[in-house]
């Protein structure tokens, strides 16, 4: 016998009952990644990771407002993962954002320039164990910014037009051991676009 459709009256705010069905994987919403600060701790998240993927445009949580010390230390001590996927700052999608944000000329293109040369420094003194620290650039439409945690938590941002990063939502999403849940989509997303990145070479 087919199994019966859930039944869904959107408009009247009637959806299946089944957390499964309605969440998808989803975790909470924040309204913005200023209301999301006030609530979650990215430097306690990011030290009790042992695995991290970050992708994004500046990757300002990992980079700039958390420092080569605090990297340095999660490597080296919890032998922690990591891999960063910069928007590359030299592309025409690094200027489109700027006008998008109403930023002005070259102010995202200098402070991803900057955190890549802070990444760059984590990777040389992190000696023989560098292969844990990996950083790729992609040249496409950014998207989203999105953080994926030990492999079980994924934090991401859609960009809006004429919306700064900050006042964007967050959304949260648990793996719940679904192929066909969001935590696989957003996972997979990540995965392929780090396979067409280009490597961010350390000299």
């Amino acid at each position: 016998m087919a199994k019966a459709r859930a039944q869904y009256d959107i408009l009247n705010n009637r959806f299946p009952s089944k957390r499964a069905i309605r969440y998808l994987d989803t975790a909470c919403i924040f309204d913005s990644r200023t209301s999301f600060d006030s609530c979650v701790n990215y430097q306690r998240m990011f030290s009790e990771a042992h695995d991290i993927k970050a992708l994004g445009i500046s990757l300002n949580a990992i980079t700039l407002n958390w420092g080569i010390k605090d990297l340095l230390k999660l490597v080296n001590e919890k032998k922690c993962s990591i891999r960063l996927l910069f928007l590359d700052p030299d592309s025409k999608a690094t200027e489109d954002r700027e006008i998008a944000e109403n930023l002005s000329k070259n102010s995202i293109k200098n402070i991803t320039y900057s955190n890549i040369e802070l990444a760059k420094k984590v990777k040389k003194h992190l000696g023989d164990l560098g292969n844990l620290f990996e950083c790729r650039m992609y040249n496409d439409i950014p998207t989203l910014n999105m953080y994926i945690v030990n492999n079980s938590v994924i934090l991401f941002q859609h960009y809006l037009i004429g919306i700064r990063g900050r006042e964007c939502p967050v959304f949260v999403l648990r793996d719940e051991g679904r192929d066909s849940g969001l935590f696989a989509t957003y996972k997979n997303i990540f995965e392929e676009i780090w396979l067409n990145a280009k490597e961010v070479a350390c000299e």
